[in-house]
């Protein structure tokens, strides 16, 4: 709960033939930083780059609602968020995933539905599936600090996963080739 304090637990059944003994048991629980959009964990680039390994297996979905991004990509699965200040220049983001993900990109953690459904203009958004890699490219209308989530496609999508942010030029003979 966001506010400590006394609670009511109220456990019920659909109907008096479903009733019966049972036990509950409440644990306490801190979650990670960066499980909360507004708690994102900052990124910073060194020489242009940045990357991490993490795992979203021990997190849970902070959206509470299905929320969707660019193509009906769902956000319902456990999300980690980045926050990164970009500059008005084109990045790479490349993701490999152990699970069915999605890397959703967007301005602030109250637009950010918005945002990653906006085709780049705000954010944008790149499903990838298990066990391979995306790579997709943002170019900031605007300089500024921007929100990052990785995110399952379903409830029990998560695991391991390693992300690179990294500056881009476009090919001097102008072929994009995939990393």
């Amino acid at each position: 709960p966001p506010v400590s304090g006394n609670y009511l637990v109220v456990v019920d059944s659909p109907d008096a033939e479903h009733a019966g003994a049972f036990m509950l048991s409440i644990q306490s629980f801190s979650p990670p930083q960066n499980m909360i959009c507004e708690q994102a964990t900052p990124l910073s680039l060194i020489k242009g780059m940045t990357s991490l390994e993490q795992d979203t297996s021990n997190l849970f979905n902070d959206l509470g609602a299905l929320i969707s991004c660019g193509q009906g990509t769902p956000l319902v699965g456990p999300q980690a968020y980045y926050s990164i200040d970009l500059e008005e220049q084109t990045y790479q983001f490349i993701l490999q995933t152990s699970f069915s993900a999605v890397l959703a990109l967007g301005s602030t953690c109250l637009t950010f539905p918005i945002d990653c459904a906006s085709n780049g203009l705000t954010g944008t958004a790149l499903a990838v599936p298990a066990q391979a890699v995306g790579s997709l490219l943002f170019s900031p209308t605007q300089a500024g600090t921007y929100i990052l989530a990785v995110d399952g496609t379903s409830s029990s999508a998560a695991g391991s996963y390693n992300l690179l942010i990294q500056e881009y030029s476009t090919p001097e003979n102008g072929i994009c080739v995939q990393p």
